[in-house]
C-alpha cells in the first residue's frame, strides 16, 4: 500500500487541530497552542451556479504575508461564525467572492455546497516542494521519509519544519503534542509503528489496549521500587545539594516471538542520558560494554549438538537497574505520574542504582555480572570473547541482559540458576528456548538445530511492498555497478533501512545472501533504480524461503577449517572504466566447524590488487585473522570446559585455496618473492608464521568444489543451489 505524500502530509497537519479540539483532555494534554496571530480565518460563501452547470469549487481565500512563513498550510481554525467585516486600513486584506445559484435536488450538490460553506482559510500550497518525498509505505508498519542529510543544514525546508516540529514539543513526555503532526523529514526513523507507541498514543487507545500498557508501566515502577532502584525525595533536597534533576521518558515496545505473535507489553522507564549535564565527562571505559559475537554463539550451538549438551535461556529483569551507581542522581517523576498522584508535584526520584538511558548503565551492568560470575561462581572470562564465561562443566554467554547456559547435565544448570537467586539477581527462564535475539531456534527430529528469522523476513517483504510479488530462486543474477545510466531510485521504500534489516538476516541465518546484500550496500549513498530492483530481488528470494535458514548439522571430524576465495576486479567494465572503485577486488570466505558455518564474510578489499594472485593473497590474509582467533577460542573452551570429544578435536585447521600462485607465495619457505609479489604490503605476510603441518595448512582445492565461491560473485541457478546446500545445509 502506497500513499502519496504530496497530499497526505498536508491533511495530517491541517486536520490535526480540529481532531484534538474535540478530544482534548486537560489531565494528559498540555494547553492547545494558539493560532498564528498573523492569520485570521475567513468564511467562504458558496458560489451561486446555474442549475445546468456543475458546481465549481472556489479558490481558497489567501492573505499574502510580507515574508514567507514556515509552512505552506495554515493550521485549521475552530469552526465558528465569522464576521464579514474587514479593516480597510490594514496593508493586506482578505478577498472573497460570491455568485448566485439556485437550489439543486441532487444530494451531491447539497453535500458540495455544505462543504464549501464550512471551508477554512489556507495558504497557497506549493506541493512541488515535496516531490522528492513522494511515498510512504505501509503506514501500519513503518513509515519512512527521506532527506539528503549531508546538506540538511542548508535546506530551508528542513529548517522551517524543524522549527514547526519543536514548537509542539511536550517537555513532560518528550513527545509531539500532536501525534499526527509527523515531522516530514525523519530519515530511516520508525514513525507510528504499532510496536513502538508513544505515551500520548497509549493514552488515546481503546480502554482494553490502554490498560495493558498501564499495567506494564505499573509493573516497571513496582519492580524498580522494590529493587531499591529509587526513592522519592523532595525537590528541595536535590536543589540544596546542587544536583542536576534529569528528565525521564517512557520507552514502549510490544515484544514478539520470531513468528510475530505478541509475547509481552514492555514498558521501560528511561533516564534522559542525552540531557545529563556531566555526559561529556564519561570516557569510553565508563560507557562501553561488549556483547557476545555471533561466531561464538554458532560455535557453541554446533558443539551442543555434537556433545548432546543441555541448555537454558534466561532474561535478566531490569538488568541495568540491578547495578549500583557510584553516586546517586536525581530524576523528574515519570510522565503521567503527577496526574495519577495529586500532591506529588514537589517530589523527585533519587536513583541509587543504574537506570536505562544513563550513559554508564551498560558498562556498570557488565562489570557487575562479570564480577559475580568470576569471583562468586568460579568462571573464567574468555580472552577471545569477553562475554564468554567458562568453567569445568558449564559455559555462559551474555548479550546485555540475555544469557544462554550450556552444561553437560540439567543439575548444573539448576545450581547455576539457584546461585543467581542467592546473589539477588532477578531473571526469567525461557522454558521452551525457542528464540534468541529475534532468531527462531527449532530442534529437528534428527537432533539438528535450524536458525531462522521468518518474522523479520516478513517485515522486509512488507516494507519493500513485495507482499504480492512472485518469489525468485536466487538472490542475485548479475553483478551490480554504479548504473549511472539508470534513473534515480524512486524511494518507494527506505533503501538504507531495508538494507539494514537484510544485513541482520544475511549475517545470521542466510550466508548464501551475503554477496548480494553487500553488493547492494556499496551503493546506499546514491542508489539508482537498478540497485532498488536488486534489493527487491533479494526480498523476493527471501519470500520463497520464509521458513528456511541455517541448519546446524555437524559432520565428520571436529576441525575448524576455512574456505577462501577472491574475485579480481570483478566490477570493472569498459563502460565505467574511469571509476576507480570498479577495480577493487572482493574477498569471500567461510569458516566451518564440523562442516557448519560459524563465520562468513563477503566484502570489497580496501586496497587495489594488481593481479589475481594478489587479490587471492589479500583474501587469504584477511580470512586468517578470523581463523586464528576462532582457533584460540575453541582450544580455550576445550582447556577449561573439558570437551568430551577432545579426542576428535583436530588441532590442525585446513585453509582451502584454489589459486596455485597464492598457495606458493603463502607456503614456500623461504618466501618466493618476485617483482610482482614484492608490491604486496608487509601486513599481508604476517600469517606465514602461523602456518605449520601441526597447526594451519594451506591446501589446494578445485574451483568447482570451493565453498567460498558464492561469496565473491553471482552464481547460475544450478551452481547456486549446490552452494546453498553445502553452506546452509538445505
Amino acid at each position: 500500500m502506497e500513499i502519496d505524500l504530496e497530499e497526505t502530509w498536508i491533511d495530517l497537519f491541517r486536520d490535526s487541530r480540529d481532531y484534538y479540539l474535540t478530544d482534548h483532555d486537560p489531565d494528559i494534554d498540555p494547553p492547545i497552542p494558539p493560532l498564528d496571530e498573523e492569520w485570521e480565518p475567513q468564511e467562504v460563501v458558496a458560489d451561486q451556479q446555474p442549475l445546468n452547470e456543475a458546481p465549481v469549487q472556489p479558490a481558497p481565500t489567501v492573505q499574502e504575508p510580507k515574508s514567507p512563513g514556515y509552512f505552506d498550510v495554515e493550521e485549521r481554525a475552530p469552526l465558528s461564525e465569522l464576521s464579514e467585516s474587514s479593516d480597510e486600513s490594514e496593508s493586506s486584506s482578505l478577498t472573497s467572492s460570491s455568485s448566485s445559484s439556485s437550489s439543486s435536488s441532487s444530494d451531491q450538490e447539497q453535500v458540495e455546497s455544505s462543504r464549501r460553506k464550512s471551508a477554512f482559510n489556507v495558504r497557497r500550497v506549493q506541493s512541488t516542494d515535496f516531490l522528492g518525498v513522494n511515498a510512504i509505505t505501509n503506514p501500519d508498519n513503518l513509515i519512512y521519509a527521506t532527506l539528503d542529510w549531508e546538506k540538511v543544514s542548508d535546506d530551508p525546508l528542513f529548517c522551517a519544519f524543524h522549527d514547526m516540529f519543536t514548537r509542539f514539543y511536550d517537555a513532560e513526555t518528550c513527545e509531539l503534542q500532536d501525534p499526527d503532526g509527523i515531522h516530514p523529514f525523519c530519515l530511516a526513523s520508525k514513525i507510528q509503528s504499532q510496536d513502538y507507541p508513544t505515551y500520548r498514543e497509549i493514552m488515546r487507545m481503546e480502554p482494553e489496549e490502554r490498560n495493558k500498557w498501564l499495567d506494564s508501566m505499573d509493573e516497571e515502577l513496582k519492580a524498580l521500587f522494590d529493587g531499591g532502584t529509587f526513592e522519592f525525595v523532595s525537590r528541595k533536597e536535590a536543589v540544596e545539594q546542587g544536583e542536576e534533576i534529569v528528565p525521564t521518558t517512557w520507552a514502549f515496545r510490544k515484544k514478539r516471538t520470531p513468528s510475530g505473535a505478541i509475547s509481552r507489553y514492555k514498558s521501560r522507564l528511561c533516564c534522559r542520558g542525552d540531557l545529563q549535564r556531566d555526559k561529556d565527562k564519561f570516557d569510553t571505559n565508563s560507557t562501553f560494554a561488549p556483547v557476545v559475537e555471533w561466531a561464538t554463539v554458532r560455535m557453541l550451538f554446533t558443539l551442543s549438538v555434537m556433545e548432546k549438551w543441555e541448555s537454558a535461556s534466561i532474561d535478566f529483569k531490569n538488568a541495568f537497574a540491578q547495578a549500583t551507581l557510584p553516586k546517586p542522581i536525581y530524576l523528574e517523576l515519570p510522565p503521567g505520574y503527577v496526574q495519577a498522584n495529586p500532591g506529588s508535584e514537589d517530589l523527585v526520584m533519587k536513583i541509587n542504582k543504574s537506570l536505562y538511558g544513563d550513559r554508564r548503565a551498560a558498562n556498570l551492568w557488565y562489570r557487575m555480572l562479570r564480577k559475580s560470575l568470576v569471583h562468586d561462581m568460579g568462571f573464567h572470562v574468555s580472552e577471545m570473547d569477553p562475554c564468554l564465561f567458562i568453567k569445568e562443566n558449564c559455559i555462559i554467554i551474555t548479550y546485555v541482559d540475555d544469557a544462554i547456559i550450556f552444561s553437560k547435565d540439567n543439575a548444573m544448570i539448576d545450581s547455576i540458576l539457584a546461585r543467581f537467586k542467592e546473589l539477588k539477581y532477578e531473571f526469567s527462564r525461557d522454558v521452551s528456548f525457542s528464540s534468541y535475539l529475534g532468531i527462531k531456534l527449532e530442534t529437528l527430529q534428527d537432533g539438528k538445530i535450524k536458525l531462522s528469522q521468518p518474522h523479520l523476513k516478513e517485515s522486509v517483504i512488507d516494507v519493500m511492498g513485495l507482499s504480492d510479488a512472485n518469489p525468485c530462486t536466487t538472490p542475485i543474477s548479475t553483478p551490480l555497478f554504479k548504473h549511472e545510466d539508470s534513473p534515480p531510485f524512486d524511494n518507494s521504500f527506505n533503501y538504507r533501512s531495508a538494507l539494514g534489516m537484510l544485513q541482520y538476516i544475511g549475517s545470521n541465518t542466510h550466508p548464501e545472501c551475503a554477496y548480494a546484500i553487500n553488493a547492494c550496500a556499496r551503493y546506499c549513498i546514491n542508489p539508482r533504480q537498478a540497485h532498488g530492483n536488486a534489493l527487491k530481488k533479494i526480498g523476493r528470494y527471501l519470500k520463497g524461503t520464509l521458513d528456511q535458514g541455517l541448519i546446524i548439522d555437524p559432520k565428520g571430524p571436529l576441525s575448524l577449517d576455512c574456505w577462501v576465495d577472491a574475485d579480481f576486479a570483478g566490477n570493472y567494465t569498459a563502460k565505467e572504466n574511469d571509476d576507480p572503485s570498479t577495480v577493487r577486488s572482493r574477498t569471500g570466505f567461510v569458516i566451518t566447524l564440523g562442516t557448519v558455518p560459524v563465520l562468513w564474510k563477503s566484502n570489497i578489499q580496501t586496497e587495489i590488487a594488481l593481479s589475481t594472485m594478489e587479490s587471492e593473497y589479500i583474501a587469504l590474509s584477511t580470512a586468517m585473522r578470523k581463523l586464528i582467533q576462532l582457533r584460540a577460542l575453541l582450544f580455550e573452551m576445550d582447556e577449561h570446559f573439558k570437551l568430551s570429544l577432545s579426542n576428535r578435536l583436530s588441532t590442525i585447521s585446513t585453509v582451502f585455496e584454489d589459486n596455485a600462485a597464492c598457495r606458493i607465495l603463502a607456503t614456500t619457505d623461504p618466501p618466493r618473492m618476485t617483482p610482482r609479489s614484492k608490491s604486496l604490503a608487509i601486513k599481508y605476510h604476517w600469517f606465514r608464521s602461523h602456518l605449520s603441518p601441526t597447526t594451519i595448512m594451506v591446501q589446494a582445492i578445485e574451483t568447482s568444489k570451493q565453498k567460498a565461491d558464492g561469496f565473491t560473485k553471482p552464481l547460475v541457478h544450478a551452481a547456486f543451489l549446490l552452494f546453498r546446500r553445502v553452506v546452509c545445509g538445505w
